[in-house]
């Protein structure tokens, strides 16, 4: 092993970093790519809404406003509409807006030198980095706000296994299986059963597939195995999925079951904060419950 990395681009004196006539060998980071990039838009019926605005400052509200359905009763024959005619709804939230930043330390190009790496003390190579960790950054945020974990912020529905009400109370047994899938797609649809919060109205779907209403769901590779070793799907699929390669037991891709269209997201790694902005990311992706 190599001595410990320091802080910025600066080498020890008597670094095995600093090698003449060897050859130079690396392990590669592949430049990272939005996990949210199809679901990303800038109108409100995206899954993330993104709003770009330069001209607002620190501090600055930024307001959602969202007009409700009418719901009123019909007047019948000669009953009087005057002074009984609904009220229109109108709903609104607020996000107030934060500085976050990112910042790398070129490093000293002498030293750039003796390690061999004269793009680690360019600017070129801090940005493409930053870039880089930006998008990471942000992935995990949006990742973390999904899962109620973000500035602590939960969320006032759950639907958790065997009817538990805390995440806490989740013991080993209480995993993905194809019961837990058909009961979740009947609450959402309905609005009903939450295993934390009361009635709400039902999900607006994801999207509309020939003609049908289906939801997305982001789940990991532990949720995913899980399912996929459950008796139940297991003999759904085998009786019922394409035969050979294609079969979802066999090709380990879910896809699209009943109304949902699974996509498997990857495990985080790296520091875990609450805090907005304050995670050390290395790979973005769904929290595990230990």
């Amino acid at each position: 092993m190599g001595a410990q990395a320091s802080g910025s681009g600066i080498v020890p004196y008597g670094s095995i970093l600093v090698r003449n006539g060897w050859m130079l060998e690396g392990l590669v980071q592949a430049a990272a790519t939005s996990f949210w990039d199809g679901l990303t838009g800038n109108t409100s019926d995206a899954v993330i809404y993104q709003k770009n605005d330069f001209s607002v400052s620190e501090g600055h509200e930024i307001r959602f406003q969202f007009d409700g359905n009418l719901t009123s009763k019909a007047h019948l024959d000669k009953e009087q509409a005057w002074g009984n005619s609904e009220q229109k709804k109108l709903f609104s939230d607020k996000l107030r807006v934060r500085r976050l930043r990112w910042s790398v330390d070129n490093g000293d190009a002498f030293d750039a030198v003796n390690v061999g790496d004269l793009s680690i003390s360019e600017h070129g190579d801090s940005r493409s980095k930053l870039a880089d960790l930006f998008i990471r950054a942000k992935d995990q945020m949006i990742f973390d706000a999904g899962q109620g974990l973000l500035n602590n912020e939960g969320p006032t529905h759950r639907i958790l296994p065997s009817d538990k009400t805390t995440i806490g109370g989740l013991v080993a047994a209480d995993v993905w299986t194809y019961d837990f899938l058909l009961d979740t797609e009947d609450i959402i649809k309905s609005g009903k059963g939450y295993s934390v919060g009361g009635t709400r109205r039902p999900l607006e779907p994801y999207q509309l597939a020939d003609g049908k209403r289906v939801w997305l769901v982001v789940i990991d590779s532990r949720a995913s195995r899980d399912l996929r070793k459950d008796q139940q799907f297991i003999d759904v699929t085998a009786m019922g999925d394409v035969r050979g390669e294609g079969n979802r037991l066999i090709n380990g891709v879910i896809g699209k079951m009943g109304s949902f269209i699974f996509i498997e997201a990857d495990t985080a790694f790296g520091v875990a904060s609450s805090t907005i902005g304050k995670s050390e990311v290395e790979i973005c992706g769904l929290r595990h419950v230990d």
